[in-house]
């Protein structure tokens, strides 16, 4: 069962006025006398905006109040905020899914660590720090085609930076792939260039296409 849902809970009558072309003054007297008609499901309450140094103030509206506001005032334009809430909705229901597979991602990293560890001592060998980042620098070798260094200095990021924060959701779920891969193949003993090799064909057959396809859609 698919458990992430949308944070996105109001829409601010400045935005509203916006997409229906209305003034915010405008927004703002229809919104009162639908309150004093107790048609709304919630109290009007102001916050604070800035705009050219100066603080003014805006109502933010639930989903159906503002479809209701938009319907009493400018019903042609009631389409529009309803493909604006679907846009913020999607958009929010993406970041989460991005936050959840980065979570997940982040999660399979200490398997692989561990495994490395493990086998390296049953083989009475000491892991010294590159053994780890070996395994690492594979990883974002083979999904993005370069390390975690060259990415960073290629994309103008702060060395500190954490990769898993740039990336995108499959990028994300490609990487988390393939440590879970990488983790089993180290348990089972297979080399360095031979893991090089298998990581490489789960990328084609699993990823390639679909990262492609969503470089073509953010180019888009």
């Amino acid at each position: 069962m698919n458990l992430i849902q949308s944070n996105v809970k109001t829409m601010s009558s400045r935005e509203i006025a916006k997409l229906t072309g209305s003034s915010h003054d405008s927004v703002r007297k229809s919104a009162r006398r639908l309150e004093a008609a107790n048609i709304l499901t919630s109290p009007l309450a102001e916050s604070d905006y800035k705009s050219r140094g100066k603080v003014y103030q805006e109502f933010n509206f639930n989903k159906r109040d503002s479809l209701v506001l938009v319907a009493r005032l400018s019903p042609e334009f009631t389409a529009a905020v309803v493909d604006r809430w679907q846009a913020l909705e999607d958009k929010q229901l993406e970041e989460a899914r991005r936050e959840a597979t980065r979570n997940t991602a982040k999660l399979e990293a200490p398997f692989m660590t561990k495994a490395v560890k493990f086998t390296r001592d049953a083989a009475g060998k000491k892991s010294q720090h590159f053994h780890f980042s070996n395994e690492f620098n594979l990883i974002n070798q083979v999904a993005l085609g370069m390390t975690a260094k060259k990415y960073r200095e290629l994309h103008g990021l702060e060395p500190s930076t954490h990769l898993r924060d740039t990336l995108t959701t499959l990028e994300i779920a490609c990487i988390e792939h393939l440590q879970r891969a990488n983790t089993t193949m180290i348990e089972i003993g297979m080399d360095y260039q031979k893991r090089k090799c298998e990581l490489s064909k789960i990328y084609t057959q699993r990823h390639a296409r679909g990262l492609i396809d969503e470089v073509k859609r953010l180019e888009y």
